[in-house]
């Protein structure tokens, strides 16, 4: 049985990808049913359905896993909420229904904040990177982007913050 699904899935991945890149009219109603379900977000979908068919086969590869597939999943369904906060069409109906339900429940700025803490932790599901990982990453850009703006001569003699672009 997970063969069959397997194949399915391999399938569904072959016919989106054509779908997409092609506009051919005998797999439109294809390409209208992610466009019209996904929004721009189905461009992921070949990349999902393969996804779903080497877990399903439980493949042993990295990046081949269930946490992969969740964190993407996670990923994409944050994208099509912040992308009808946008407009309406954008994310697609299933984008369409987060935003709003998420708008009407918590209000605009609170669900664009929600959905941006979900897509992070589908970053960080689909990586299998820890909190601490994350944490790492952002004080070495922070560190990476004080070294190119902020010079240690100009901040020791100016009170105000002081950049390559002149002191504030």
């Amino acid at each position: 049985m997970v063969t069959v699904a397997t194949l399915i899935s391999f399938i569904f991945a072959g016919l989106s990808l054509v779908a997409i890149l092609s506009h051919t009219a005998k797999i439109g109603f294809w390409r209208d049913t992610l466009t019209e379900n996904f929004g721009w977000t189905m461009i992921l979908s070949p990349v999902f359905f393969i996804l779903v068919g080497l877990v399903l086969q439980k493949v042993k590869w990295k990046y081949f896993q269930i946490n992969t597939l969740v964190g993407l999943l996670t990923f994409m369904i944050a994208l099509m909420g912040l992308s009808s906060s946008i407009e309406a069409t954008k994310g697609g109906s299933l984008g369409d229904f987060i935003w709003g339900n998420l708008n009407n429940f918590i209000t605009g700025p609170g669900a664009i904040f929600l959905l941006l803490i979900v897509l992070l932790v589908g970053v960080v599901v689909m990586f299998d990177i820890s909190f601490s990982q994350v944490m790492e990453l952002f004080s070495g850009v922070g560190e990476t982007l004080g070294k190119l703006y902020f010079s240690p001569a100009a901040a020791a003699n100016a009170p105000g913050v002081s950049s390559r672009f002149g002191t504030g």
